[in-house]
């Protein structure tokens, strides 16, 4: 009863976010854009020539990115929970499911893990309106309800700063 109540306060709440912002919706869309797998090439030339982040930096970076993806896949395919307004993906079988928000969880953990990097703080703050943007995003195009969001974005933070640690273990071994 009580799940279910949640459930449907967080259906309200998404359907709510989408039809107010739903005229920024295709300025939305654009930066989402960047935040695609085949477009993180943007992201990682973005950290390495404006943020200055070190290649083996980057490097450990996007293999993070490609592990947690994998992670993601499995943890979609074991909650399945269904997309907002039953929006079906044909790409690949683990996209038709709705939690987490891979976006949220990759943008997020992209963000944490620079951070703690220590590149500039501006870069640091871009990186977090990005983050942000490519979330709403998710909501006002229907594809996430808020907590696929809130739930990606933890698992990003956590996965960032994981990524982060486990960075420093190895290169304080090599």
């Amino acid at each position: 009863m009580i799940l279910q109540s949640l459930i449907n306060l967080d259906n309200n709440v998404s359907a709510k976010i989408s039809t107010v912002l739903a005229p920024v919706s295709g300025i939305l869309k654009q930066i989402k854009r960047t935040a695609n797998q085949s477009s993180y090439w943007l992201v990682i030339l973005f950290l390495w020539f404006v943020a200055r982040m070190e290649f083996f930096t980057l490097i450990y970076l996007t293999g993070s990115i490609v592990v947690v993806t994998g992670l993601l896949m499995l943890l979609k395919l074991k909650v399945k929970r269904e997309r907002p307004k039953a929006k079906k993906q044909t790409s690949h079988i683990f996209d038709s499911y709705s939690f987490p928000s891979g976006h949220a969880t990759r943008v997020t953990l992209i963000t944490v893990f620079a951070a703690f990097s220590g590149v500039n703080l501006l870069a640091v703050i871009f990186l977090a309106f990005w983050s942000f943007m490519v979330c709403v995003e998710r909501v006002v195009s229907e594809e996430h309800f808020l907590t696929d969001v809130v739930g990606g974005s933890i698992i990003g933070l956590l996965m960032g700063k994981g990524a982060f640690i486990t960075y420093h273990w190895i290169i304080g071994t090599i």
